[in-house]
């Protein structure tokens, strides 16, 4: 975290991703990528900075959703940028994060705001506009604000830094072999010692990578 700039903390990226596991694993289960497609296997709750560092990472079974995992991930980011004496300003994720609670989060442990386009929330219809925006506010206080910064051009600009943690996930499968483990990674437990492993290792090739003073897509010529 120390060879890094400051600004690569102004933006933290959270996000899950998917981890193929044998069909003889008991802590395993079926999940969905994306809609309609099913794997079986575990998801990986990540969080990195805008540099690609890892902050925190949670390891749940497929059939968990971002709720189970999203507010001790976003916790641990916020103690981890409080020891380094580092400050975050935002904090870009996917729909699947957009929930009061996450909100409040990032709000109150990463003095943070979190990006990230809305669900569509089953509500009661509200004739006018001035209630629903009032019902908004009261109910949800920490999303109303976060949503409302969200649809601004600058709140588009920063969530298009979210593509920063789709390519550290990306190095993490294809050069670091993290969706590869050998055939005696089965349960949870192995599968947390891995990723464990698979990420320190990528953390080590970042630090030399930073240096030689070359670029993250790099990092391929350290696990190879």
């Amino acid at each position: 975290m120390r060879l890094s700039p400051p600004e690569e903390t102004r933006v933290v990226v959270i996000d899950l991703t998917s981890l193929n596991a044998f069909a003889n694993d008991p802590g395993a289960a079926w999940g969905y990528r994306a809609e309609n497609d099913v794997f079986w296997g575990y998801k990986l709750g990540l969080v990195v900075t805008g540099g690609g560092i890892p902050l925190a990472f949670r390891l749940i079974p497929a059939n968990r959703v971002e709720s189970h995992v999203s507010v001790p991930l976003l916790t641990e980011s916020g103690q981890r940028l409080k020891e380094t004496s580092r400050s975050c300003d935002y904090v870009p994720a996917d729909k699947g994060f957009d929930a009061e609670k996450n909100y409040r989060t990032t709000t109150k442990k990463l003095h943070a705001t979190l990006v990230c386009p809305g669900r569509k929330k089953k509500k009661k219809r509200v004739k006018h506009r001035y209630h629903r925006e009032y019902f908004a506010r009261i109910k949800y206080p920490y999303r109303t604000d976060a949503r409302q910064f969200y649809r601004s051009p600058q709140g588009r600009e920063v969530y298009r830094q979210r593509t920063v943690i789709e390519q550290v996930n990306g190095q993490l499968k294809d050069s670091f072999v993290l969706n590869h483990m050998p055939r005696s990674v089965v349960g949870r437990q192995r599968m947390y010692s891995w990723c464990l492993g698979v990420l320190i290792f990528y953390t080590l090739a970042l630090i030399a990578n930073r240096l030689k003073g070359q670029y993250n897509r790099q990092l391929k010529v350290f696990a190879a």
